[in-house]
């Protein structure tokens, strides 16, 4: 079995070689055949240059321009599906993989599943970023599960209608049945949406709780708080519900509406910058604007 795994690096060689380690420290059986895929996803000076030198064993693609966690990652799926891969493994840049979190994983794959681990807190090791996850068909959104909550060390697996693209192993099968990740969502929701297509799909999402990975929450995206990661979350939130209106509940447009005028406005009584990334952002949305924006005074 051959398995690829996936990094979108953008600005961030040292959290992409703290990733690289932990891949290399990684115990599996030998039947398992491993590889990795570096992804440069349009760093301000060519990250592979450096990283090359360092891990022989990686292959590198770099893009000159940042197409985003969707794109960034399509270009791995690619090369990977062309040298013959049998499952692909997204992983975050800005993680760190347990030493038998590979092998867990790939014990328990199926063609027909998307397999992923518990994901905790770099910062915080014993507690839970995310843990599978739900969608609110109400509220026109998705949420980690058990996240904030204390590590049980549950071992049991278990299946959800949701998980990160943080860390997600797809099989080819799956991939040629629905294809990759929507490119022009760029940033967010990215894996919202591939989720649903799956379940539309008839395949499903399995959790193998006992895989760990330790995640640096949003460290290349300045924060889940920041005008980036606010304006793309709420953009792609309207577009996923509108574009699965037949799923949602007819709240759940008026919902994340709602929601984000008084954020929107609670953001502007504190001079923060979000309140008008809300705004661009219901903008771009009701003119269709997809893919990449750009506000040079958000930062985006």
């Amino acid at each position: 079995m051959k398995v690829y795994l996936i990094l979108v690096n953008y600005n961030g060689s040292k959290l992409t070689e703290e990733c690289l380690d932990s891949i290399h420290k990684s115990e599996y059986d030998e039947k398992y055949e491993v590889h990795v895929i570096v992804v440069d996803n349009g760093s301000k000076v060519d990250e592979t240059v450096a990283l090359k030198q360092r891990y022989k064993d990686v292959i590198f693609i770099r893009s000159e321009d940042n197409l985003g966690f969707a794109g960034g990652n399509n270009l791995g799926i690619k090369r990977a599906l062309d040298e013959g891969a049998d499952y692909v493994l997204l992983i975050n840049n800005d993680t760190v993989l347990d030493r038998r979190m590979l092998q867990l994983l790939m014990k328990n794959v199926k063609p027909d599943t998307v397999v992923t681990s518990k994901i905790l807190y770099y910062s915080k090791p014993d507690t839970i970023w995310c843990e599978g996850g739900v969608i609110d068909w109400k509220k026109g959104n998705s949420y980690n599960g058990k996240m904030g909550e204390k590590d049980t060390h549950n071992i049991e697996n278990y299946y959800c209608d949701f998980t990160s693209g943080c860390c997600m192993m797809i099989s080819r099968e799956i991939i040629n049945t629905i294809g990759m990740l929507k490119d022009d969502y760029f940033m967010y929701c990215e894996d919202t949406e591939y989720c649903l297509r799956l379940k539309q799909a008839g395949y499903q999402i399995m959790v193998v709780p006992s895989a760990t990975l330790y995640h640096k929450v949003s460290a290349s995206s300045g924060g889940e708080d920041s005008p980036f990661s606010v304006y793309y979350i709420t953009r792609n939130r309207l577009r996923l519900v509108e574009d699965y209106s037949e799923l949602f509940d007819s709240s759940a447009m008026q919902f994340s509406l709602m929601s984000r005028f008084i954020r929107m406005i609670q953001f502007a009584l504190k001079g923060s910058k979000n309140g008008k990334a809300i705004r661009y952002a219901i903008r771009d949305y009701k003119a269709r604007k997809i893919g990449k924006a750009s506000y040079p005074e958000l930062g985006i």
